[in-house]
């Protein structure tokens, strides 16, 4: 018994080291595993049961740290497609946007073109009237009359002014946008000279020089 107890005594003393060593080492590695380390793996020394704990805690480390994976995966997928998803929502309010802003301005210039209309013919039929008046008074007026002048400027004025009205109707029926056409460019810009009034043009210093190209 003596015996027994020396050898026994002798054998703890050998091993306890070794075996507080590995204990220590499992205990360290469940730390890391907590700490969110799970990459941490344990030495696994023999075949007892510590070798096999030492195992099967690699394993679960294994486990652990290939569903953290997965799930950072995931979440960076979503993540992605967020982004994606923000980026086509921003494209199609964009686009929402400026739908609605065409349609205001469609809306504004079908407005515009309905009261051009309005006042074009509120103005075009006294107009035609005075007009009238005004070529019957120079056709009945002898040459040299020194009323001619004035009349031949108003009847120039006049016919200005109904020219303006012309362009008016012009615009309101073409603010729909739906009846587009080739457009003849001299044409507009001659109505654009008109409109701003050779005269005044002149009186200010500016002189329209004209070049057009025959197409």
């Amino acid at each position: 018994m003596l015996i027994s107890i020396v050898v026994g005594a002798l054998a703890a003393w050998a091993f306890a080291p070794r075996l507080s060593d590995r204990v220590a080492a499992l205990a360290a590695g469940s730390k890391q595993i907590a700490a969110g380390n799970l990459e941490t793996r344990i030495a696994q020394d023999g075949k007892d049961e510590l070798a096999n704990l030492a195992n099967s805690f690699n394993q679960m480390a294994s486990a652990l740290d290939g569903a953290r994976k997965k799930i950072t995966q995931q979440t960076n997928e979503i993540m992605a497609w967020n982004q994606t998803l923000e980026k086509r929502v921003e494209e199609k309010t964009a686009e929402l946007r400026q739908a609605q802003d065409l349609l205001l301005r469609s809306r504004s210039l079908s407005a515009l073109g309905e009261l051009g209309a309005g006042v074009a013919h509120e103005i075009n039929n006294p107009l035609t009237g005075a007009l009238g008046i005004v070529q019957l008074l120079l056709a009945d007026l002898p040459a040299g009359h020194p009323a001619i002048p004035l009349l031949e400027d108003l009847e120039r004025e006049a016919l200005r002014i109904r020219k303006i009205v012309q362009n008016m109707l012009r615009l309101a029926q073409r603010q729909s946008g739906t009846d587009t056409t080739a457009v003849e460019l001299s044409r507009a810009l001659d109505d654009a000279i008109e409109l701003c009034g050779p005269s005044e043009l002149s009186g200010a210093g500016i002189e329209v020089i004209r070049k057009y190209e025959p197409a």
